[in-house]
């Protein structure tokens, strides 16, 4: 039990490294440094952080810990590929200037920007050919180690952990030569690193001070979480595993939380040193651990030789290890021919992560997102379904058996099997219901009481509608046709009378009291056209739904209207969807239901019959 709970508070992504999130510009835009006029040292960005890392800590363990890391789940494949992909190039974008040695390039701009700013001072580039030198030669020596050594790796196993150190290689190798050489050229060097650690601030935690950081808590909390997640998953997906969010939310919160109280600034995830990590070959959160420890010894013992490393060979170190961050050309090309819709949603985060800001970015591409999975649940497909002789019952137009005419078979007259492929819930029933109702329309004919204008509705257009289908169905072209398709184009004395319906909800996974009370209300508008009741059977029914029917009383149907009323509902008994609740309307297949149907509405089979020889 030890053992699990110790594992939930790490991270399971191997190669997750952090960063610390720029809490300062987060907070200026909300009125933080009003706090500056009650004194000089109140509001400076240690203060700011180390009360911000608090509340991010304290917010992000209660997310993870009460399993709120379902909403990361609404950020599909496709955003995060694309947000990698600016990410990536965002961060080459910022390392140009370091690796060219050009000075003065505010990094922390869109990307864009910081492009426009490295092409304005190219004619320093002469000023510091030297850096220049070093930063290429560097990335050559990095992807030549890469490259090699992979190829090696085939034949000879051992040359993958030579691949794996090439950082260090270059790091150590590139120091020495800016060593031997510091006094004859110049080249921009790390410098003077002080030994040990400084004072560690703590926290703010005057209820005055925090009521006005925490006003930019949330915004930036949350795009630190999209953002940590975002780069575990990538990983994930590089490197073969699937990150666990809740465990995600919680390691980073517990990161947040103690390092509150040891000077540390917000952290989220971060992509170049992640990078740096994975192209090293890490396979477990300890490697996080080791690198603190070296990184105290350093602080304490090499901080000297740290004074001669060429920022131009760091800065290559990071662009070569941002380099599997980029979606490649098969991979985008495999978006646009799958689904085009995912294709606009990696290029919205690519173009807005250029254009603007990470935080943007993902808040653009996941609002697109979401945009489009509720227009996919409000427009849902529902098809007619015809029976084929090997394969059951089959979307025809849309499984792209339309023209393989020998392989259907007629469905009986009168009897219509329909299929939603969603939920029947409150943003798509009444579409739902309106596609059924028009397929109706085209298929079968108008048997209801024959009424004036004077007697319904004045917006109840339904025999209009029933007479215009029919005579389109009589006046189609029906050369272009095969002979399933001409047997549904016929003349309006030749459609069928409508009998039953019969609903496959094997692609229903739930049903609200919008989608019963869509039901309840078909069935009248039904009653109305066929003038008779028109009984629903339904196949691939889910426990849970069958509970559903059984419980929305018959009271909770729409008022009747006055004319079924007197015609119909006097003449029998109406019979509601729970009537089903025996077994008599729900079938464990769909040609159960048809032949329950077929059975139980021969007699209008037969009237029909004796109406057409009459």
């Amino acid at each position: 039990m030890a053992g699990d709970s110790s594992k939930y508070v790490f991270s399971n992504c191997n190669a997750l490294f952090h960063r610390v999130l720029l809490i300062k510009e987060r907070l200026e835009p909300r009125g933080v440094p009003q706090l500056s006029s009650k004194g000089p040292d109140l509001l400076d960005d240690h203060t700011s952080a180390c009360a911000s890392v608090l509340s991010f800590g304290v917010f992000q363990l209660f997310l993870g810990l009460f399993r709120f890391g379902l909403v990361v789940d609404f950020v599909p494949i496709p955003v995060i590929v694309g947000f990698t992909t600016g990410a990536g190039v965002q961060i080459i974008i910022g390392q140009l200037g370091t690796l060219c040695g050009i000075k003065g390039i505010d990094t922390t701009q869109a990307p864009w920007q910081v492009l426009g700013s490295f092409l304005r001072k190219l004619g320093e580039l002469p000023k510091s050919k030297y850096d220049l030198i070093f930063g290429l030669a560097a990335l050559v020596f990095i992807l030549a180690i890469k490259f090699t050594c992979a190829h090696l790796a085939k034949k000879w196993p051992l040359f993958r952990f030579v691949g794996i150190m090439r950082n260090g290689f270059a790091v150590i190798l590139f120091t020495a030569i800016s060593y031997a050489v510091h006094n004859s050229i110049t080249i921009s060097i790390v410098g003077t690193v002080p030994k040990g650690l400084s004072g560690l601030p703590q926290p703010n935690l005057a209820p005055s001070y925090l009521a006005t950081v925490l006003k930019a808590v949330p915004a930036a909390m949350i795009v630190s979480i999209l953002e940590h997640i975002a780069v575990a998953k990538s990983y994930g997906r590089i490197n073969g595993y699937n990150p666990d969010v809740n465990q995600e939310i919680v390691a980073i919160g517990v990161s947040n939380f103690v390092g509150a109280f040891l000077g540390a600034y917000p952290a989220t995830g971060s992509f170049s040193r992640s990078a740096i990590k994975s192209q090293s070959g890490v396979r477990s959160p300890m490697a996080a651990f080791f690198t603190a420890v070296i990184i105290l010894l350093a602080l304490y013992t090499l901080t000297d030789a740290f004074y001669y490393i060429p920022n131009s060979v760091l800065a290559a170190v990071i662009s070569a290890a941002v380099t599997d961050l980029f979606a490649s050309p098969r991979t985008i090309a495999h978006l646009f021919r799958s689904h085009f819709v995912d294709f606009i949603c990696f290029w919205i985060a690519l173009v807005v992560t250029f254009f603007s800001t990470i935080e943007i970015a993902i808040y653009s591409s996941v609002a697109f997102s979401l945009v489009v999975l509720l227009v996919r649940i409000a427009r849902p497909k529902a098809r007619l379904l015809s029976r084929t002789e090997t394969a059951g019952w089959i979307d025809a137009e849309g499984e792209g058996y339309s023209q393989i005419n020998k392989t259907l078979l007629p469905t009986p007259p009168g009897i219509i099997v329909f299929r939603p492929y969603e939920a029947l819930t409150y943003p798509n029933s009444s579409y739902i219901a309106s596609t059924l109702k028009a397929q109706i329309l085209k298929s079968f004919r108008y048997t209801g009481v024959a009424r004036s204008k004077g007697e319904r509705s004045w917006d109840d257009d339904t025999e209009e509608r029933a007479a215009r289908a029919a005579a389109a169905a009589n006046t189609a072209s029906a050369s272009s046709l095969g002979s399933y398709d001409r047997e549904r184009l016929r003349a309006p004395a030749q459609l069928p009378p409508l009998r039953a319906v019969v609903f496959d909800f094997s692609a229903v996974n739930a049903v609200d009291y919008t989608g019963l009370q869509m039901l309840l209300d078909l069935r009248d508008d039904l009653h109305r056209f066929a003038g008779r009741r028109v009984p629903f059977h339904f196949a691939h029914v889910r426990r849970d739904q069958l509970k559903t029917l059984w419980d929305v009383p018959e009271s909770a149907a729409a008022a009747r209207d006055p004319v079924v009323a007197g015609t119909v509902q006097q003449q029998e008994d109406a019979v509601s969807l729970e009537d089903g609740w025996n077994g008599r309307f729900f079938h464990l297949s769909v040609d159960e239901g048809v032949n329950a149907a077929d059975l139980e509405t021969a007699e209008v089979l037969t009237a029909e019959t004796q109406f057409l020889t009459s």
